[in-house]
């Protein structure tokens, strides 16, 4: 069943996830060739264009995933999800899941549109324009100051992060969408999305300020530091924690992402009022 779920997804979805990344791919490439032009405005006019379409690219990506999951859960073409012989949560994980491998994919996706977009701003300021070249030097500078367990840890905390983002989105539909928000429309999803993005920032910076741990300089390059954030503030308003990263975002993120799945599901299993 979670196969046959899982192509009905793909079959759906399919087209617009592929336009929008025809279109970012050729605007990266339109920004890209714009930037290694040589022209003054025209060249920073178009680094700008493919920087912002690789950068937002996911992101991007992940609301139409948000929107789909509205028009095909709980808009009139939800009425026949509804109605589906099939467990409510069963539904929802696999539309997660398959959000989730669409973000990894689009993850990849990125990295080819960064290369596009390497290689027109290399040839604006001069340098070598091979994206494979800058990879490889990149990657060097990173394993040549961080550990394997911190790149690891990195690699884990973007993904958790992306995750996360599209669960909620996923949690403000659905929530937004039981009948004490239905007669709003797409509005309740919207309505709840900016609640709990409130409550999140308000989460986080407490979390960020008062959770001793970081990733910041050792002696041997990057590692695990204890840090006092919220003393440093206290004592310096304008004080931004250096090159330290504060790990406190985690436990909240963590909570709040449980939270949102579990509430999602029985949502969905206690069948969403479409009236």
């Amino acid at each position: 069943m979670m196969t046959t779920l899982l192509t009905h997804e793909w079959k759906r979805a399919a087209k617009p996830l592929l336009t929008a990344t025809v279109i970012a791919v050729l605007m990266t490439a339109a920004g890209s060739t714009a930037a290694a032009s040589g022209w003054p405005i025209v060249s920073l006019l178009g680094a700008i264009l493919a920087i912002a379409v690789t950068v937002l690219y996911v992101p991007g990506i992940q609301v139409l995933l948000a929107v789909d999951y509205w028009l095909s859960s709980y808009s009139r073409t939800g009425y026949f999800t509804q109605t589906l012989p099939v467990r409510g949560g069963t539904i929802f994980s696999a539309k997660l899941l398959f959000g989730f491998a669409v973000t990894v994919a689009g993850l990849l996706v990125t990295l080819v549109l960064g290369a596009l977009a390497w290689m027109g701003q290399a040839i604006m300021v001069g340098e070598n324009a091979n994206p494979f070249r800058a990879a490889g030097n990149f990657w060097a500078q990173i394993v040549d100051v961080a550990s394997p367990g911190i790149i690891a840890v990195g690699l884990g905390l973007l993904l958790l992060s992306y995750a996360a983002w599209l669960v909620q989105m996923y949690f403000s539909v659905s929530i937004g969408s039981e009948s004490r928000f239905n007669r709003m429309g797409l509005g309740g999803p919207i309505l709840v999305f900016i609640c709990l993005y409130v409550a999140m920032q308000i989460l986080l910076a407490v979390s960020i300020l008062t959770v001793p741990l970081g990733i910041g300089p050792v002696a041997d390059g990057l590692g695990f530091v204890r840090i006092d954030l919220l003393g440093e503030v206290l004592a310096d308003p304008t004080s931004s924690g250096g090159d330290l990263l504060p790990l406190g975002f985690i436990p909240p993120l963590v909570l709040v992402t449980v939270l949102c799945l579990w509430r999602t599901a029985r949502s969905w299993n206690r069948h969403v009022s479409l009236v």
